[in-house]
């Protein structure tokens, strides 16, 4: 009977794949979150350009400004946190500081937008 070393392929793919989607979650939350941040601090003059739509920041009303924190901060804490949870305990300690920095900032992101919105 012959053994082998490596591990199931499916399984591996699967963790690859979900690895990358909260990786992609993260970072669509971190620049959400930095996205109404920006909002809420940036002058009355300022204006924001996506692609080819611009906006001046007063225009933008001051809900949308909390709620993308809101959102950005929770997608990106429960993304990493969950990656976190689940991740190889062979990890660096430097990873697993920089993911607690993350949720972290998440969570102050999360923090401060319902301060500003209520």
């Amino acid at each position: 009977m012959a053994h082998t070393v490596h591990g199931d392929i499916t399984a591996t793919r699967l963790q690859t794949i979900s690895h990358w989607a909260l990786t992609f979650l993260a970072v669509l939350g971190i620049v959400a979150a930095a996205l109404g941040a920006w909002m809420v601090f940036a002058p009355a003059d300022a204006t924001l350009t996506v692609f080819w739509w611009t906006w001046d920041v007063s225009a933008i009303t001051e809900t949308w400004a909390a709620w993308m924190m809101i959102l950005g901060g929770l997608v990106t804490s429960a993304a990493i946190g969950w990656e976190a949870v689940r991740g190889d305990t062979r990890s660096g300690r430097w990873l697993i500081a920089f993911e607690t920095v993350i949720v972290m900032a998440g969570l102050a992101a999360f923090v401060i937008g319902v301060f500003r919105l209520f």
